[in-house]
């Protein structure tokens, strides 16, 4: 914060006259999370013996009974969860906590303070694999990828198809600071600063390969219009010495007239004439029906997932059923439909399984009585007991 911007009047003959020192008013920092937190309230509270929160009906949530609990189905009957940990007061009651959350694509995230903690727990659900995550980082800053592919925060990301990787990461100050974009349309460069110790953490995300590089430390960087990067690394300058490295990098983030000029020079062709950046977006978005075709989970949303993407793919991208490209669109309604059936199917499975289940639970709660009964029999009363048999046959 320790920030002063001087302003200058430039008059019509060109001199420069003295304004004030107050130009830092009108520069805004960038904002931590490109997202707003949903506050829960009374409304999502749903009662029972083990009651929870309902997060847009998707995922619920409670602090209750001496522990975190995120579960898939809304059954207030059961308290088992697809995740679980402990929290500090176990007779909290489930209004008691502060739970807040952001759908992002396929992503919940979920923001919770149980009673008597100071430190916010942050989650990433996953309603494609039905899978959460704890990363408290995001709490410093979260940023969402280009494309619905997920998020990043300042030390690793979450893609939508539930690939995560988090960095060891020495700071806990790092925060948003700003976002660089290939004219390509390709790379992103994400830049996080840490104001107390003055470095930055820098991410580079590929959307075609869906991955987040390896972070770098730097002191300082400079980017030139060629694309040429030059880092002040921190772990090369730790110690002061008359000499210090610098790593220069060729990198794509050229500037957009640099970018124009080379495409002028090149003859135009049918791919060309598209435009890399839709080419690369489309690359991009069959490689996610590449992935979610490779899973080993089998879910109805990951199924509903995959034909929600290979339409999108036939409205957005007209050239997918060209011969240059092979007629992919061909390709892409075969697994529409085959998909389709996947879904019909699974959806008659899990009917049965849930009423297998609830036969199941009846039983269990039959035996049970039966147990009871035969307990408070009188072992000389020949008649309740052999009516107590009849029962267990």
């Amino acid at each position: 914060g320790d920030l002063k911007v001087y302003r200058w009047h430039m008059k019509n003959d060109g001199s420069l006259e003295y304004k004030d020192d107050r130009g830092n008013a009108d520069i805004k920092a960038p904002a931590s999370h490109d997202f707003d937190w949903i506050d829960t309230d009374r409304k999502n509270h749903i009662a029972g013996k083990y009651p929870h929160i309902s997060i847009l009906d998707k995922v619920f949530i409670e602090t209750t009974g001496g522990d975190l609990t995120v579960k898939l189905e809304n059954n207030t009957t059961e308290g088992i969860g697809i995740y679980s940990e402990p929290v500090n007061d176990a007779n909290q009651s489930l209004e008691d906590a502060k739970i807040s959350y952001a759908e992002i694509g396929s992503l919940i995230l979920l923001k919770v303070l149980p009673y008597r903690e100071d430190n916010y727990r942050y989650f990433v659900f996953n309603s494609l694999t039905e899978n959460v995550v704890r990363i408290d980082s995001i709490g410093n800053s979260c940023i969402q990828l280009p494309e619905n592919h997920g998020v990043t925060f300042p030390n690793g990301y979450y893609l939508e198809n539930g690939d995560y990787k988090v960095f060891d990461e020495e700071s806990s100050n790092l925060s948003f600071f700003q976002t660089m974009v290939s004219p390509n349309g390709e790379d992103y460069l994400y830049f996080y600063f840490d104001p107390y110790q003055g470095f930055y953490t820098l991410y580079s995300y590929n959307l075609i390969q869906k991955k987040l590089a390896n972070p770098i430390h730097a002191h300082g960087y400079s980017l030139y219009e060629d694309g040429k990067f030059v880092i002040f690394r921190v772990s090369e300058n730790t110690d002061p010495t008359k000499v210090h490295s610098m790593r220069v990098w060729q990198t794509p983030y050229v500037t957009d007239e640099f970018f124009a000029n080379q495409e002028r020079n090149n003859e135009p062709t049918f791919l060309s004439n598209i435009g890399n950046a839709e080419l690369v977006r489309g690359v991009s978005d069959l490689y996610t029906v590449c992935n979610y075709t490779s899973k080993d989970e089998v879910s109805t949303s990951l199924y509903e997932g995959l034909i929600k993407t290979a339409n999108k793919l036939l409205d957005d991208y007209h050239w997918l059923s060209d011969n240059n490209v092979d007629k992919i669109s061909e390709t892409l309604q075969l697994i529409i439909g085959t998909s389709e059936l996947v879904v019909e199917e699974f959806e008659k499975v899990k009917s049965i399984q849930k009423q297998a289940k609830n036969v199941l639970i009846e039983a269990e709660k039959l035996q049970k009585d039966i147990i009871s009964e035969s307990k408070l029999t009188s072992k000389t009363a020949i008649s309740e007991n052999v009516l107590v048999l009849s029962k267990i046959k």
